[in-house]
């Protein structure tokens, strides 16, 4: 066991709370779970001066969002930390103030009012006297015990010894049930007045009782208790983020209770998302317009963003950008996953690769074709009596031919009559005798004797310049080739020449 010993009452590793707030009468009415949270603050001081919250001017530490560093405590839940808080302001305890951030407030801790104590006791002045009080009563007590064991067990005795007995029983097992106390008290007490208890006796009472299933109805009561429990929680929780946090509130159709709730669950991450204009609702109530999606399935997904939110990035992106990147993931997989479903339902008397070849055609023409995509997706039926009506003689490639003619530019009034006339045509092209090539067969091995190459008739095409403007353009590449050599050879001739 770990006991005190006389080191340990000179070691401040405990929790201190102030006489003040003890024994003061104007704090009377002051919970002491409001008590405790207000010593915790001040515990914390140090280090929210370690983080530079303190005001130049004056030198007073301040703190931001106290709720969340009580929060991590586990005390109790979190919106019954929010009325401590409240508690303390009222009783001038904590003190709030606007920051040079909008909507971002500081909050100071204030020290407890130290006058007009009532003290109730000076150990420092009646140190001897308490002691040999205290060494009297500790005699006394012992002689009296002995006293009452060497006296014969009155009923009254045996009563509060079996009583005790059953309470250490029932703090042992963690017992609710009403009516299942009730048994085992008659049970155990009652009906043993004269007769000392053991904890086996209770234990097989007990045994009994479950056994004859007299607890059907404890349990009942106890689920009861704890589904108003949790509704009563939920009320606070509702109330708190409806009337106390009115950005969350705003009069909007798209946003229930139930997303309310998910707010207040992630309701430290919300606010400082809001405050860093990081967060804005009105485009999260468009996305689930625009994405078509029901309370239940935003709520999820909203719930799955802020639980992967990373809001320790170094570069933070727009929460409602974060959202629509899961929105989009999770619109492509329910659309391939709907377009699976429906070309196995409604596609039956395909084979199973055209159904394939059906499910990668849809998926290229979704991007380029979207209002062509949802006509053929809503005629697959039509698509696939037409198949079944030729009875077999279509052919795989005449029928992704015929599919693929679908998404053409020209207008469709009828998926049934165009797809049909599709085969048709595409089989009658198929059929018909293809024409002769009449296109002379020149050996390509064979050479061509070139024409011999005239210099003066070159030379004279230079000088005389007789082609018109661009007709060097229209000469072959050989032809330019020589063009230019005999132009050079000219350009020196000249050169050359004395006037």
């Amino acid at each position: 066991m770990n006991y005190f010993i006389k080191q340990d009452l000179f070691e401040e590793d405990f929790l201190q709370i102030p006489k003040s707030l003890l024994l003061n009468t104007k704090y009377k009415n002051l919970s002491a779970d409001a008590k405790v949270i207000w010593s915790i603050l001040y515990e914390m001081q140090i280090f929210f001066y370690r983080a530079g919250w303190v005001d130049h001017d004056t030198g007073r530490v301040y703190c931001y969002h106290p709720q969340r560093f009580i929060a991590e405590l586990d005390m109790c839940e979190s919106f019954l930390i929010i009325d401590y808080l409240k508690e303390l302001h009222q009783f001038k305890l904590l003190e709030a103030e606007k920051s040079e951030v909008p909507k971002l407030w500081k909050y100071y801790l204030i020290k407890p009012d130290s006058n007009n104590l009532k003290m109730y006791w000076k150990i420092n002045e009646k140190q001897e006297e308490l002691s040999q009080k205290l060494n009297h009563y500790v005699t006394t007590y012992i002689e009296r015990t002995k006293e009452e064991t060497e006296d014969v067990m009155t009923p009254e005795v045996i009563r509060k010894y079996n009583g005790d007995l059953l309470k250490e029983f029932i703090k042992k097992h963690q017992l609710e049930h009403d009516e299942l106390v009730s048994e085992l008290y008659n049970e155990c007490i009652m009906k043993n007045p004269k007769n000392k208890l053991s904890m086996e006796y209770i234990s097989e009472a007990y045994q009994n009782i479950v056994n004859a299933g007299n607890i059907v109805e404890g349990a009942r009561k106890t689920r009861q208790t704890e589904e108003d429990k949790f509704l009563n929680q939920r009320r606070q929780a509702l109330f708190y983020m409806k009337n106390t946090q009115k950005v969350f509130a705003f009069s909007n159709s798209n946003f229930n209770d139930d997303t309310l709730l998910l707010f207040y669950k992630h309701f430290d991450l919300a606010i400082e998302l809001h405050n860093r204009n990081l967060l804005s609702l009105p485009l999260l109530s468009s996305l689930k317009i625009k994405y078509r999606l029901s309370s239940e399935t935003f709520n999820v997904l909203l719930d799955q963003a802020f639980t992967l939110y990373d809001n320790q990035a170094e570069e933070l992106i727009q929460f409602h950008v974060f959202f629509e990147k899961i929105l989009e993931n999770q619109s492509i997989f329910e659309r391939e996953a709907r377009l699976k479903d429906e070309i196995s339902t409604k596609l039956l008397g395909l084979p199973e690769h055209l159904r394939d070849f059906v499910y990668h055609e849809l998926k290229k023409n979704l991007e380029h074709f979207p209002t062509r995509y949802e006509l053929v997706v809503n005629n697959l039926r039509v698509i696939n009596t037409v198949y079944q009506e030729f009875d077999g003689t279509v052919s795989d490639t005449i029928f992704e031919k015929a599919f693929r003619r679908l998404f053409m530019q020209e207008e469709i009034y009828s998926v049934n009559a165009y797809f049909k006339n599709a085969i048709k045509w595409i089989s009658e092209e198929g059929n018909k005798p293809k024409k002769e090539d009449k296109t002379p067969i020149v050996d390509v091995e064979e050479k061509i004797p070139e024409k011999p190459v005239d210099k003066e008739e070159w030379l004279s095409k230079v000088v005389n310049i007789r082609d018109t403007e661009g007709s060097v353009d229209k000469m072959s590449a050989k032809e330019k080739e020589e063009y230019f050599k005999r132009a050079e050879e000219l350009k020196k001739q000249l050169e050359e020449l004395d006037f």
